[in-house]
């Protein structure tokens, strides 16, 4: 058997890798294009569209047509008896006047109640009490804000 040889034959060097071309910055993005003024077109010629739809027509009212024309006019009244708008006006006139009714006997007598009795005692007194206690209502004024908590210290 021929002997072994004690160490591989030598590998080639392996090939380079190919060096990375520089890259080259992006074009500039092209402008919009401006759009060019539009010529205006010519009319439609309506003479020519017409025509077509006329002989087909005109057949149709031979072979009894008549019975389907005279429905159409029919439908077109019957919108008009229908008062659309009438039922939602008195709906819509009827809710508005209810709240207000209940809303404004309730508090009627609740305030005339009060005044009533200091009114009697002495009226520029009870005023500016009533006056004062209007402004609590308005929102508290904003709390101071929260400072973060310290960062813990390292012994």
């Amino acid at each position: 058997p021929p002997p072994r040889s004690p160490s591989p034959p030598p590998r080639p060097p392996l090939p380079l890798p190919p060096r990375p071309l520089p890259r080259r910055p992006p074009p500039p993005l092209p402008l919009a294009p401006v759009p060019l003024p539009l010529r205006p077109r010519p009319p439609p010629l309506s003479p020519r569209p017409r025509p077509p739809p006329l002989p087909p027509q005109s057949p149709a009212p031979s072979a009894q047509p008549p019975s389907p024309l005279p429905p159409p006019p029919p439908p077109q009244p019957q919108p008009q008896p229908t008062p659309a708008p009438a039922p939602p006006s008195p709906r819509l006139l009827l809710p508005p006047p209810r709240p207000p009714t209940p809303r404004l006997q309730p508090p009627q007598p609740l305030r005339l109640t009060p005044p009533s009795q200091p009114s009697r005692r002495s009226p520029p007194s009870p005023p500016p009490p009533r006056l004062t206690l209007a402004p609590p209502r308005l929102p508290p004024p904003p709390l101071p804000p929260r400072l973060p908590p310290p960062p813990p210290r390292r012994l």
